[in-house]
């Protein structure tokens, strides 16, 4: 794994909390959505740190441990779950995720040869999930238009 310093990293999550800030503006008020960048920002500073930490015991990704910090964060009988779930709730979900991806995006830039040597393989498994998506998507309606008897006999 490629080190990284402090400074860089809460840079990014700061310029990420910004942009989200920005293109949530005008679909809910800016106090709304400060508590949800605030949540969104510390998981992924835990999650960075747990994924650079020497005393954790399993090696994992940030962005693993950022799911399972979003996980736990909002599962059910944690005391938080209830505030935690209202306050992200108030951020258009595709604009954050785009941001993300674009910083991803960018982060893989910066290790172009194995991008490169490994590009073949992303167009397969693209390729496959695509399918999947596709076929999966259309056996589900399939079986529901049936079910309702509106589907192809």
């Amino acid at each position: 794994m490629k080190e990284h310093n402090i400074a860089t990293t809460f840079g990014t999550l700061v310029m990420m909390g910004i942009m989200m800030a920005l293109v949530n503006y005008g679909k809910t008020p800016p106090w709304e959505t400060i508590k949800g960048i605030l949540i969104i920002s510390c998981i992924g500073t835990l999650a960075w740190i747990l994924s650079t930490s020497k005393a954790v015991p399993v090696k994992l990704p940030p962005v693993a441990y950022a799911g399972l910090l979003a996980i736990l964060s909002t599962l059910h009988g944690m005391p938080w779950a209830e505030w935690v779930s209202a306050a992200t709730s108030k951020l258009d979900f595709i604009s954050v995720a785009t941001i993300g991806i674009g910083f991803v995006g960018v982060g893989m830039g910066h290790d172009m040869l194995k991008l490169a040597k490994d590009s073949w393989k992303y167009a397969i498994v693209a390729a496959f999930v695509l399918a999947g998506t596709y076929f999966g998507s259309a056996i589900i309606a399939q079986i529901f238009l049936s079910l309702f008897g509106t589907g192809i006999n």
